[in-house]
């Protein structure tokens, strides 16, 4: 609603102003068109308010797949931290298989990719949904621990 508001009069949170065209089509993408780099006031009402009503709408209802998320928003640096040591397992995997060496090619200046590289969306996603396994029993077992230890103070931290 906010954003409605503060967009309808163009006076603040948004360095390029929404025009009026004789398509309501064109006014309507103009109108919703705002700054993601670097986000502005507007870009971020807009992405977290329907958030919000998302998570409010959806936080009631109890299965099997929203206790499957709960596990990883109980331990969500846990998972944060440990999500990139995973990734980068996997990865350093896939370079020795694929390419016959691991040399961190994707990291540094140069940024030297072997002749035969190609990225491919399908395995992005397979890697993705491999870690979210593979995080599934480490999310689970830290959140026990957590349970557990209450009286470890440093724990609420992860």
């Amino acid at each position: 609603m906010i954003f409605i508001i503060i967009r309808c009069f163009n006076i603040y949170g948004e360095p390029k102003h929404w025009s009026n065209f004789n398509n309501i089509l064109l006014s309507f993408e103009s109108f919703l068109n705002t700054s993601k780099y670097p986000p502005s006031l507007l870009f971020t009402l807009m992405t977290l308010g329907p958030f919000f009503i998302f998570i409010w709408f959806f936080e009631k209802i109890d299965n099997k797949f929203t206790t499957f998320l709960n596990i990883y928003g109980k331990v969500p640096f846990f998972f944060y931290i440990l999500h990139i040591y995973i990734i980068r397992w996997i990865t350093s995997i896939h370079s020795i298989i694929f390419y016959g060496r691991y040399d961190k090619w994707w990291f540094g200046p140069s940024r030297r990719w072997p002749e035969a590289y190609s990225q491919n969306l399908f395995l992005v996603y397979g890697i993705w949904i491999a870690v979210i396994v593979i995080m599934f029993p480490l999310c689970y077992w830290f959140k026990n621990i957590k349970n557990r230890h209450k009286n470890w103070w440093w724990l609420s931290y992860f």
